[in-house]
């Protein structure tokens, strides 16, 4: 893949869309508890790639075209406020 983030770009790269989920049952405890492990379950899918690169190592080719092992952890991340206090657990 010869195609490479522009510095216009700032740097972020879109990687999913989460689902927007509607409960039935009336009870707001079990409709919170039910939204977190939704939402830890779609990131460990979405993040799973990275993970594994992380862990194990994957072969990337530099700037100059040659293939680099390197492992790759999760620099950052942006959220907004609700689910920020969902991944920091408040």
């Amino acid at each position: 893949m010869d195609a490479r983030n522009k510095t216009a770009a700032h740097g972020f790269l879109f990687l999913a869309l989460l689902p927007i989920i509607e409960f039935v049952h009336d009870t707001p405890r079990l409709q919170s508890v039910l939204a977190a492990r939704l939402f830890h379950h779609c990131l460990d899918i979405v993040l799973k790639p990275l993970k594994q690169a992380m862990e194990k190592g994957a072969t990337m080719p530099d700037p100059l075209g040659d293939l680099r092992y390197c492992f790759t952890p999760i620099a950052s991340y942006i959220l907004d406020n609700p689910q920020a206090l969902l991944v920091s657990v408040v």
